[in-house]
């Protein structure tokens, strides 16, 4: 990353986080170091420039513009920004529901002996995510487009069935499920948006929403960096190219991806676990594949690799490196960094919810390098001088000129939104009032979305690594829990 890029109220920062189910604690304590490095340096330039007023340690809802994640990565996403929810509490969350959802199997999947459709229960990892809402917002029925409260935008990535049949091929496009108003706006409740992200094949049963039937978007989507850059900068790349069509013009025109401006764009992604370089370990493994009989030692090795390639997040962080490189001096600058702990997480299983505590020590040990130490100081410099540009006044009366989502102050300009027309399919259940001392009993979710207790294909976790990227660039775009 580039450190003598000067600080800019105008650049926006986005937190894309991957797939691996449990896996998803090393996430949660990469971006609780970041955190802890960003308030060190902001409260250092704070006393550079003499500045005594009283100091607030910043949350990710005050420094991030958008979070947007695939699987746990989406579930993460939903507490931090529909939720408004500290690292802390994630952290302290994510140990108590993956114990919970993962700690017994579907009733079927313990009858046939793991034969059936979906190892884990739907409804149980529903009524978890219902569980967070009611705690951290009080109205259950929330839903996933902003609804006034939001800290920040917030989209999560999965993968859409061809049709109802749970055996049918997915589209070829990752469907991100937005908070912001999009032109293939998805209404649905962020219980369901969260089935639907965390319905890894196997693991969990597909998702309904509104007779579209959604599935983790952890093949070939795991790592939704480049599938959001490419979704909120679409309508941007569109209108260089729509000025020979007056009526293509009126209809891009009026259906905008809020109005976060990707013209220049940190993208910050944190990884569950990337394959380590050295695999002499791992070779050992085979040293009686002679033993196996040669056409199933060939079925394994390719459902081995196969699943390997479909969910490696490390092609599409090679991909955002190119992307922020190949356009350099273009109409978007980007900034890409990546962070995911390479010593072994990625071979932890995304149901073993009994290794969350190895999960903890093989993270730590990673952050302890001192590699990875100083690149996360560095990027923490980075993005708490922007943050002090933002809330400077002259960042500040940038900002007036934006149209911005309403809600609880966060000590910087709020998430940017397009005010679309009202419509009757985004009338909330929840209205954006303040909450009552007392929450109200768990509603029953919408009648259009519900699980569907056959499974998917088969998916396994992700292989992640630490790189980094920098520059300016444009691009076409083409599992479980906590």
């Amino acid at each position: 990353m580039n450190t003598l890029d000067p600080a800019s109220s105008k650049r926006i920062n986005v937190l894309t986080l991957d797939g691996g189910g449990v896996r998803g604690l090393s996430t949660l304590l990469i971006l609780q170091v970041l955190m802890k490095y960003i308030n060190e340096s902001i409260q250092a330039q704070r006393h550079t420039e003499s500045d005594t007023s009283e100091y607030q340690d910043v949350e990710p809802h005050d420094i991030f513009d958008l979070v947007a994640g695939t699987s746990t990565g989406g579930l993460i996403a939903v507490m931090l920004g529909k939720l408004g929810m500290t690292v802390e509490q994630c952290i302290e969350a994510y140990h108590r529901l993956s114990v919970t959802i993962f700690g017994r199997k579907h009733l079927r999947a313990r009858v046939t002996g793991g034969l059936a459709p979906a190892r884990y229960s739907g409804s149980r990892m529903r009524e978890c995510i219902r569980g967070l809402i009611k705690k951290h917002r009080s109205c259950v029925d929330l839903p996933m487009v902003a609804d006034g409260r939001d800290r920040i935008a917030c989209a999560l990535i999965c993968r859409e069935h061809r049709d109802k049949s749970r055996y049918s091929d997915f589209k070829s496009e990752a469907v991100p499920i937005c908070s912001l108003p999009c032109p293939d706006q998805i209404h649905c409740l962020v219980c369901e948006a969260g089935r639907a992200t965390s319905a890894a094949p196997t693991y969990f049963p597909v998702q309904n929403i509104n007779s579209r039937y959604f599935a983790d978007g952890g093949m070939e989507f795991n790592n939704p960096s480049h599938k959001i850059f490419d979704h909120y900068t679409e309508l941007s790349r569109a209108e260089e190219s729509r000025r020979s069509s007056v009526a293509t013009e009126a209809a891009v025109g009026g259906a905008r991806h809020g109005n976060l401006d990707f013209s220049e764009v940190r993208f910050v992604n944190l990884g569950t676990g990337t394959e380590p370089k050295d695999l002499e370990v791992l070779r050992n493994q085979w040293n009686f594949a002679f033993l196996v009989p040669g056409t199933l030692r060939m079925l394994l090795f390719l459902k081995r690799n196969l699943t390997k390639m479909a969910t490696n997040s490390e092609r599409v962080a090679q991909a955002m490196r190119t992307l922020a490189h190949v356009a350099d001096g273009g109409k978007f600058n980007v900034k890409y960094k990546r962070f995911s702990a390479d010593n072994g997480v990625c071979f932890i299983k995304l149901d073993k919810y009994k290794k969350l505590g190895e999960i903890e020590s093989l993270t730590m040990k990673y952050l302890e390098r001192p590699r990875i130490e100083m690149e996360l100081r560095r990027l923490a410099n980075e993005i708490a001088s922007d943050y002090l540009e933002k809330i400077s006044p002259r960042g500040r009366r940038a900002a007036t000129n934006q149209l911005t989502v309403p809600g609880a102050s966060t000590g910087r300009p709020q998430t940017p939104i397009y005010q679309s027309p009202p419509l009757s399919l985004q009338t909330s259940p929840c209205q954006p009032t303040e909450p009552s001392p007392q929450s109200p009993e768990t509603q029953p979710s919408s009648g259009l979305s519900t699980d569907r207790s056959d499974g998917s294909a088969g998916n396994t976790p992700s292989r992640n690594s630490s790189t980094e990227g920098t520059s300016a660039g444009t691009s076409r775009d083409s599992s479980p829990l906590k």
